[in-house]
């Protein structure tokens, strides 16, 4: 196992692991850091390589408890948002949302830079009827909005989300949304609040 770590070698590594956990050598949370420390660098060199297609034909042939494996669906997420590949991240990402809600799932919704972000922020809208005070939701929202320049919207949910629980980032975006209104003194006070 540890000669494989430093080997980089993640295929023999990831076969060793069943056993490893069936000989109790890893506990489940172990085994569970090794996958995911053993997927980060595959995913990775094959967006840099290839291409996202590529990325989701590998993902398609693990096997389907690994891709049923919370933590590594989200490094899937993750390495797709980080590439810049936010259609991508975001079909990956719908189901899970569909199925629950939480702020995990919230807070990759931050980030994602949709053509289209009709279906994302029904998605969102939806779940706010269940969770009207979710500050990581709220963010989410607001940040859709103003990715889309819709900067009332976008103002209205920050403004929610940061009440509830104050951000930086959430803070230096309304920062930008108040100096794109021209409410110049507005966006000094959150510039000044997103830098406690």
């Amino acid at each position: 196992h540890h000669i494989y770590q430093q080997q980089q070698a993640w295929q023999e590594e990831l076969e060793l692991l069943p056993l490893l956990r069936k000989q109790q050598l890893l506990n489940d949370s172990e085994v569970l850091a090794a996958q995911v420390r053993c997927y980060q660098v595959p995913f990775g060199n094959i967006l840099q390589k290839q291409n996202e297609d590529e990325l989701l034909a590998f993902w398609q042939r693990q096997p389907r408890t690994i891709r049923h494996t919370r933590q590594l669906q989200l490094l899937l997420i993750d390495t797709l948002i980080q590439h810049q590949h936010y259609q991508a991240a975001f079909e990956q990402l719908a189901p899970l949302l569909r199925k629950q809600a939480d702020e995990a799932l919230w807070q990759r919704c931050i980030t994602l830079q949709l053509r289209d972000p009709e279906p994302l922020l029904q998605l969102l809208l939806r779940q706010l009827k269940q969770h009207p005070q979710a500050p990581a939701l709220l963010s989410a929202l607001g940040h859709q909005y103003f990715h889309q320049q819709q900067y009332v919207q976008a103002q209205e949910y920050l403004e929610r989300s940061v009440a509830l629980q104050p951000t930086a980032a959430g803070q230096r975006t309304l920062a930008v949304i108040m100096k794109q209104q021209r409410l110049f003194e507005k966006a000094a006070e959150y510039y000044r609040l997103s830098l406690n």
